[in-house]
């Protein structure tokens, strides 16, 4: 009997394993299409606030805000923004839910005031989504890009516990 089809198999086996580690590494969590089933390629739907516009609101917000830590060299940002942002039904989820506000670095050396907005939120990676509600002791956050479903997810449960 000939090895090569035990070959084959073992090979195909290998394939089908790396593949499944590199979807769980940058694939979506597999939470289901609970949100987002229309996409707008490479168009960022959430209505953002600048924090120089943010900074001239008056008053306490009357949503909790999103805060949205980026950069503009980011690749998973680049992701995070395409594939959430840019999903007609995410985006009204935020802008119904949230004030939103983007927290841009640009390339090169950041800006005082941004490094002053990333000083003060401890961020230590991008993307970095904050949620904070009325009070500062009510505020979640997530670093890195988990995927579609796994950041919505993180909205959702933000909501409701920055809400209570």
């Amino acid at each position: 009997m000939s090895k090569k089809p035990a070959l084959i198999i073992g090979v195909l086996c290998i394939i089908a394993g790396v593949i499944g580690v590199v979807i769980q590494i940058f694939g979506d969590s597999g939470h289901g299409p609970e949100m987002g089933h229309m996409q707008t390629e490479g168009k960022d739907l959430v209505q953002w606030q600048t924090p120089e516009t943010f900074a001239k609101m008056s008053g306490t917000p009357i949503k909790p805000v999103l805060y949205d830590f980026s950069a503009v060299w980011c690749g998973p940002c680049k992701r995070l923004a395409n594939d959430v942002f840019g999903d007609a039904e995410a985006a009204a989820f935020i802008n119904n839910n949230f004030t939103p506000v983007q927290v841009m670095e640009p390339n090169g050396e950041a800006p005082k005031p941004i490094k002053d907005m990333q000083n003060k939120f401890g961020i230590t990676g991008f993307p970095t989504l904050i949620v904070q509600g009325k009070s500062k002791d009510q505020m979640r956050s997530i670093v890195g890009y988990p995927g579609k479903y796994a950041t919505i997810d993180f909205l959702k449960q933000s909501l409701t516990e920055v809400q209570q």
